[in-house]
């Protein structure tokens, strides 16, 4: 057995998982920069109202959940390569769509190109992260299928966070047409480097119906989507929460979450591959859900910032944890299709929980929100048990 250490798990495979980390960090940049300035330039540049500017951003999202299916099916069919290269090309699309967008002088047309780049990077998204957990683990194998998911998601991760206030400081000096541009050269660069890297052999054997596979890694899947909503709640309520109990620094906590995030994955991302995905999904939910209530019943903006950072954490390790136990259940040749249907889940979780915990807030407020996306991540305990 090869020797781990407590910060990368198995360098060797670390090493071998770096490209993906890269191409996968230069493919959410594309989204990452272009996330705070879309809706600035739909809103004030072409006029639309919050109604339309809304409908234009949750394009991309419901593009990305109704197409991880094929993006599954292609992954299984023609190889996790195929995929990331499909996906690089539907980003590269989107910023062509946008730069096109830019040069319609009637805005409803304008704006239709803006929705048509919105569904690109949608479908790019799918096709990208499917292909990539897909190809990263036919690369590693099967034991290091937890260390996979964990540098997959800190690149994800990395660059949503990094794109926002880079895509909105050049959109301040340059406009939108920079950001295009950008969108079309990181994924660009990304598309060569995915290019470079050798196709790994397809894995024998029947491949399932999707249902079939929906069937064999449910439980996992229901269990994201419930700690998923801690997400949500951390990512759409924050800043009102603190704005409602008159405090400053909720850029702060959403600092700690995110840094949590990422520093929980570095040093706990081998324990799914090394003791399995039980015992760590178990701890994790736990930790997200004792964080959410610290940050719920916070007396002040530190308290807050401490729940911040567990929620973080836990929430980072349970995707992988909960994702290693249902690959476990599904035959090689239909691993595409189980992982495309395993981030559904995550889709569905993040979309569930602005709308369910907006009309709780407005009920009962923001403490009562937080403490029920507290008692959904408990409920990984009883997916992990089933």
């Amino acid at each position: 057995m090869r020797k781990s250490n407590l910060l990368f798990g198995n360098m060797a495979v670390t090493l071998q998982l770096s490209p993906f980390f890269v191409f996968v960090f230069l493919g959410f940049l594309t989204i990452g920069i272009t996330s705070a300035a879309l809706p600035l330039q739909i809103g004030h540049e072409l006029g639309y109202g919050s109604f339309i500017v809304g409908i234009t951003v949750l394009l991309q999202s419901c593009t990305t959940l109704l197409t991880r299916a094929f993006a599954g099916r292609l992954s299984d069919s023609r190889g996790g390569k195929y995929a990331v290269i499909y996906g690089m090309c539907f980003f590269i699309a989107a910023g062509m769509n946008y730069i096109i967008a830019l040069y319609v002088s009637e805005p409803l047309f304008s704006l239709l190109f803006f929705s048509l780049g919105r569904m690109c990077a949608g479908f790019g998204e799918s096709a990208l992260i499917t292909g990539s957990l897909a190809w990263s683990i036919d690369v590693v194998g099967s034991a290091h299928v937890g260390l996979a998911m964990v540098w997959v998601g800190i690149a994800m991760f990395a660059a949503l966070a990094l794109g926002a206030p880079i895509g909105l400081m050049f959109f301040n000096e340059n406009g939108f047409f920079s950001l295009a541009i950008i969108a079309i050269i990181a994924p660009l660069i990304a598309l060569v480097i995915a290019f470079k890297i050798l196709q790994t052999p397809f894995s024998p054997g029947r491949r399932l119906p999707f249902t079939a596979v929906l069937q064999m890694i449910w439980k996992q899947g229901f269990g994201l989507m419930m700690a998923s909503i801690g997400y949500g709640a951390m990512t759409a309520f924050t800043s009102l929460f603190f704005k409602s109990m008159n405090w400053d620094g909720a850029g702060y906590s959403l600092s700690s979450f995110a840094g949590a995030y990422i520093v929980a994955r570095i040093f706990f991302g081998h324990l799914p591959d090394q003791i399995g995905g039980k015992g760590p999904a178990i701890i994790f939910s736990i930790c997200e859900c004792v964080g959410l209530i610290i940050f719920a019943l916070a007396p002040n903006p530190s308290v807050a910032m401490a729940g911040a950072f567990l929620v973080g954490a836990g929430f980072s390790m349970v995707f992988p944890s909960l994702g290693a136990l249902a690959i476990l259940h599904v035959p090689p040749a239909s691993r595409g299709a189980a992982l495309g249907a395993y981030v559904a889940f995550l889709d569905i979780g993040i979309g569930i929980a602005g709308p369910l915990l907006g009309e709780i807030t407005s009920l009962f407020g923001y403490s009562i929100a937080y403490i029920t996306a507290a008692c959904a991540a408990l409920i990984v305990l009883l997916a992990v048990q089933l």
